[in-house]
C-alpha cells in the first residue's frame, strides 16, 4: 500500500513537472521549429491551402516574431505573403480577459481576396508598418488603438455588378467600437473599377492624418477630430451614359431605414492636391473649359464641422481653391447643406478670374 502511494506521488510529480516544463520548452528555438512545422502541416491538410514559416520566434514574455511567411490557396492563388511580424502581447491583461499589445510591425505584407473571377477582387501591398498600444477585450467588441503608422500602401480593388440576389442576413452582430488616437499613412497608391459606376479610379497621397476617430457599429456612427489629407494625385473615369444603360442591383435597393443610416461627423477636414480630374472614359479634351473632361491644380480645401447623415449633409466650407486646366482659378467659401428635399448655400462666395458671386 505504502509503494503503491509513492508510485502514485511520483507520478503526480511527474505530471506537474511535465505541465511546468511545456511552456518552457516553447521558448526553445528547436522546439519551436518542430512546433511550426507539425502545425502548418496540418492546417494545409485540413483546409488545401499550402502555408509555410521560414522561422517562428518566441521570446519571453510573449512577443511572436515570423519571418518568410506565405499561404497559397488550393487553386494555386497567393493569398497572403509576410517578409516579418512581430507581436509583442502584454501578459497580466490577459488575466483579466483582456488583450493589450505593445506594439505591432510589419514589413513588405500582401494579401489577395478573392480572383480575377470573383465578383469583387482586392490585391493590397504594405512596404511597413508600426502600430503601438492596441487593447481589446475576449468578446471582441472594443478596439482601442494608440498609434498606427504605415508607409508604402498599394491596393487594387476590382467590383464587378452583382446580379444575383443578395440572401437576408438573419445572423446578429456584435456591435464594436474601434478608437484611433492617430493614424498616420504616407505613400499610397489606391486604384479601383466598379461597374458601372467608376470605370477607374486612380489616387496618389504622399500623407493622410486621421487624429481622434471612432467607428461605433451600434450606433451607426463615424467621427474624427481631424483629417488631413496632403499632395494628392487623383484621376476619376466615369463610363460613357448609354439609352441602355442596365440598372445596377442598388438601384433596385429598398432605400436604408433611418435606423440602419450612418452618420458621419469631423471636427476639421482639409485636403490639399496636385492634380485631380474627372472626366468621361474615352473622352478627349476640348479647348477652354470641357464638362466632359475636368482637371484641376493646386486645390486647397478646409471644412470645419462636417455632418453626414443619409441624404443630408452640411459642409462649411472655409476655402476651396483650385485652378482648371483651361487657366481659370476658382475661390469659394460659405455653408452648403442638403437633405432630401432641398439644397442650399449660406453666406457663399465663389470668386474667379472676373467674377464675384
Amino acid at each position: 500500500m505504502r509503494k503503491t502511494g509513492k508510485i502514485l506521488g511520483w507520478s503526480l510529480v511527474g505530471i506537474l513537472i511535465l505541465v511546468l516544463l511545456v511552456p518552457v520548452l516553447l521558448y526553445i528555438p528547436f522546439v519551436q521549429d518542430i512546433a511550426v512545422g507539425i502545425a502548418t502541416r496540418k492546417v494545409s491538410e485540413s483546409t488545401g491551402m499550402q502555408i509555410g514559416v521560414r522561422k517562428l520566434r518566441l521570446t519571453f514574455p510573449l512577443t511572436l516574431s515570423v519571418e518568410g511567411v506565405e499561404v497559397i490557396q488550393a487553386n494555386r492563388d497567393t493569398m497572403l505573403t509576410a517578409s516579418r511580424a512581430r507581436v509583442d502581447v502584454a501578459v497580466l491583461p490577459l488575466l483579466h480577459k483582456e488583450i493589450e499589445v505593445n506594439g505591432i510591425e510589419l514589413d513588405s505584407a500582401f494579401y489577395q481576396m478573392g480572383n480575377a473571377d470573383s465578383l469583387m477582387w482586392l490585391r493590397a501591398h504594405v512596404h511597413r508598418g508600426r502600430v503601438d498600444g492596441v487593447g481589446l477585450n475576449f468578446d471582441f467588441d472594443k478596439i482601442d488603438l494608440s498609434r498606427a503608422d504605415i508607409d508604402g500602401v498599394r491596393v487594387r480593388l476590382r467590383m464587378l455588378p452583382d446580379t444575383m440576389p443578395t440572401p437576408p442576413d438573419t445572423a446578429k452582430a456584435t456591435p464594436m467600437a474601434i478608437r484611433a488616437g492617430l493614424i498616420n499613412l504616407r505613400n499610397v497608391d489606391f486604384g479601383m473599377q466598379m461597374q458601372p459606376t467608376i470605370d477607374s479610379l486612380s489616387c496618389l497621397i504622399d500623407i493622410a492624418t486621421l487624429r481622434e476617430g471612432v467607428v461605433d457599429m451600434g450606433s451607426h456612427s463615424i467621427s474624427g477630430r481631424s483629417l488631413s489629407i496632403d499632395s494628392v494625385s487623383a484621376a476619376y473615369f466615369y463610363p460613357a451614359v448609354s439609352d441602355t444603360a442596365v440598372a445596377t442591383k442598388a438601384d433596385e435597393e429598398a432605400p436604408t431605414p433611418a435606423s440602419e443610416m450612418w452618420t458621419v461627423t469631423a471636427d476639421t477636414l482639409r485636403l490639399t492636391a496636385r492634380n485631380g480630374l474627372y472626366a468621361q472614359s474615352g473622352a478627349v479634351p476640348l479647348d477652354g473649359f470641357d464638362p466632359a473632361y475636368i482637371g484641376v491644380s493646386g486645390v486647397k480645401v478646409e471644412i470645419d464641422s462636417f455632418y453626414n447623415r443619409g441624404t443630408a449633409i452640411r459642409v462649411p466650407l472655409r476655402t476651396l481653391d483650385a485652378t482648371e486646366r483651361c487657366g481659370l482659378p476658382l475661390h469659394a467659401d460659405g455653408l452648403f447643406t442638403m437633405d432630401d428635399k432641398e439644397m442650399k448655400a449660406t453666406s457663399f462666395n465663389i470668386e474667379t478670374l472676373r467674377s464675384i458671386l
